[in-house]
């Protein structure tokens, strides 16, 4: 299954809108800590500190512009298949997901170790995608599985509505 191209400044505009959404919602039990490009090239996104306990967590945000219609997320598995780039759900080094629908403001919170035991199982039993997309570089695909909502729903620690 193919999804419709992408352009990468479009994508870019999608997922900076949803994590300053998820930094204002956050900022009330953490303190929320942008990140170098050296972590955010692993995957990581926000380093997030308890106002509590002072506990430290990495995230990674994903904010899906699709997954409120089709009742999906696309977990990816290849991010670049002509440079040959793992998909965040392989590479991140982030404890945690956020998987924000960006028309509902439905925000999963996903352990991503979790997330990664499930990626054999998901893979047998739900279709993979290709989306098209134009980068810096020129033309790519990324690889996913198209997971359905309600099965990340049950592997969130929390879900949230923004």
């Amino acid at each position: 299954m193919t999804i419709a191209p992408c352009r990468l400044g479009q994508q870019n505009r999608i997922g900076a809108s949803g994590e300053a959404r998820l930094d204002a919602f956050l900022s009330k039990w953490f303190y929320v800590m942008p990140v170098p490009q050296g972590l955010q090239d692993q995957g990581i996104d926000r380093i997030l500190c308890s106002r509590t306990d002072w506990a430290y967590s990495s995230l990674e945000i994903k904010t899906d512009d699709k997954a409120h219609r089709t009742g999906n997320a696309f977990v990816e598995l290849i991010g670049d298949n002509v440079r040959q780039h793992q998909g965040w759900a392989v590479k991140s080094k982030a404890q945690f997901l956020a998987y924000l629908l960006a028309e509902t403001g439905v925000c999963y919170i996903v352990r991503m170790n979790r997330l990664r035991e499930q990626l054999e199982r998901w893979e047998a039993v739900h279709p993979t995608a290709y989306c098209s997309n134009i980068g810096r570089l020129g033309p790519y695909q990324s690889e996913g599985i198209l997971v359905p909502l309600a099965e990340i729903q049950k592997i969130a620690e929390r879900v949230y509505q923004l």
